[in-house]
């Protein structure tokens, strides 16, 4: 079971009975008692109010759980930044970090060298938690672009002969 925050991004399918409607632009409010809601743009599913729409004119209730029978594939939006791990890349205006400990409220981030890169910003910086998520974005890993290589050189890097059959 995934646990999401009050406004955490996510996308969900909402389903009426007989069709199936992709939710891309929702965030989560959860309200004094815990009720978690589904905040969105979409009419069709406008079941219910909570004390903090965050901006959304319409919301959808859940259970505790993050569930609800009409639900599917509720998940974060974008991957959240209060759920970094040692290694992550991360950014802050222009400058980009590299996430060096976490501990339960804090992470512990080193600055990477930049061309207009000096002074005490050189330092790691410990930055709580509940700033990560308002200050900081995640640099994506883009995959390399693929290798064209003939049967011959695919065969010597697997270190197998390769059969092709018809």
């Amino acid at each position: 079971m995934t646990k999401f925050n009050h406004a955490d991004k996510v996308t969900c399918t909402i389903t009426d009975g007989e069709e199936a409607y992709d939710i891309a632009d929702a965030k989560i409010s959860i309200d004094n008692g815990g009720v978690p809601f589904i905040c969105h743009n979409n009419s069709d599913f406008g079941g219910r109010e909570t004390w903090d729409m965050l901006g959304y004119p319409y919301g959808w209730m859940l259970n505790k759980d993050f569930a609800h029978v009409c639900v599917t594939n509720l998940k974060l939006a974008v991957r959240s930044v209060r759920d970094a791990d040692v290694g992550d890349l991360v950014v802050r205006d222009t400058k980009t970090y590299m996430v060096i400990d976490v501990l339960p409220n804090s992470v512990l981030a080193l600055p990477l060298p930049q061309s207009n890169y000096s002074g005490p910003s050189e330092f790691p910086v410990w930055c709580p938690r509940d700033h990560l998520k308002e200050e900081y974005t995640f640099v994506e890993p883009t995959p390399p672009p693929p290798e064209e290589m003939t049967l011959a050189e695919v065969c010597k890097a697997l270190g197998k002969d390769i059969i092709i059959k018809e």
